[in-house]
């Protein structure tokens, strides 16, 4: 039996990642012979920068930005390398 997981992440709980990979032990407790794989997911929010760097190998860097309210905030944002590529969450700096 062949199972791709690709779930969100749990707000505040679990990353994209972390939630596959509970889910993915589940199924093993049940199947143990089962192929399963686990892909990130996210929906542009929370979470998308973690997905999309650990999907395309990519990295992550931080910087300090200026938030919402004036204050600084540090932010967290994605490099993939192989395409030139910035992957950056506007959530992480409201």
């Amino acid at each position: 039996m062949n199972i791709v997981i690709a779930i969100d992440s749990l707000k505040g709980s679990l990353t994209s990642i972390e939630a596959g990979n509970a889910i993915s032990k589940g199924i093993h407790c049940a199947v143990p012979d089962a192929n399963v794989t686990v892909r990130p997911l996210a929906d542009g929010g929370e979470g998308t920068v973690d997905a999309l760097i650990y999907g395309m190998n990519g990295r992550r860097h931080s910087v300090t930005v200026t938030g919402p309210l004036g204050n600084p905030v540090i932010c967290e944002y994605g490099i993939i390398e192989e395409s030139n590529t910035a992957v950056l969450e506007m959530s992480g700096a409201a």
